[in-house]
């Protein structure tokens, strides 16, 4: 069983991302009940809805990525400039954080960025390879405390357009990831907002 990689495109165009099913992840099933979480409005599970050929391959990057650490010749080798996991999805256990570890450090001319809500397992990480960018996947929509969790590096909102305008809330994500790159590269721009969708 091979790895499947998304290739985007609209926002993510040019930037793929290394996935897991959230259908399956029981953090993403408990989160996506709260109402008042951005989980409860999740797209992956409207997409995943009636993309089932994308969801029977992210069961098998699940399977492989959680249960077992990654042969040598399992860990895809990227020719990009940038990589994202979790664009669908959510660590799952300790073993699936070990095998992103893995992929970054036999990909050393990558960046990678990984968003996560778990900030339980990421503060338990000794060190991080130089090539990953950890960036907190905020749950609270409208946010109005932005601290950034021990172990990451950037923090990223979702706000609601009307708590936008009543608070005067730079959004500074754009359209287009390529484009903008501020997750995906190591600088000044610590928190990222953007309009829910």
């Amino acid at each position: 069983m091979r790895l499947h990689i998304t290739v985007h495109k609209g926002k993510l165009d040019k930037i793929p991302s290394l996935n897991t099913d959230n259908t399956t992840n029981e953090f993403c099933k408990s989160m996506s009940k709260c109402k008042n979480l951005i989980c409860s409005k999740c797209y992956a599970n409207r997409l995943l809805a009636f993309r089932k050929s994308l969801k029977e391959k992210l069961e098998v990057n699940s399977e492989i990525m959680s249960t077992r650490i990654l042969k040598q010749n399992e860990i895809p080798i990227f020719n990009n400039l940038y990589v994202r996991f979790n664009s669908f999805g959510e660590l799952i256990n300790r073993i699936h954080l070990q095998n992103i570890l893995l992929i970054c450090i036999n990909n050393p001319r990558t960046t990678f960025t990984l968003w996560s809500k778990r900030a339980n397992l990421i503060k338990e990480l000794p060190s991080k390879p130089n090539n990953l960018i950890l960036i907190y996947s905020n749950p609270i929509i409208n946010p109005v405390s932005t601290k950034i969790p021990k172990g990451y590096d950037k923090i990223f909102n979702v706000y609601t357009k009307a708590f936008i305008k009543e608070n005067n809330i730079n959004i500074n994500c754009l359209k287009s990831c390529m484009n903008c790159l501020k997750c995906y590269t190591f600088n000044n721009i610590k928190q990222i907002n953007e309009v829910i969708r």
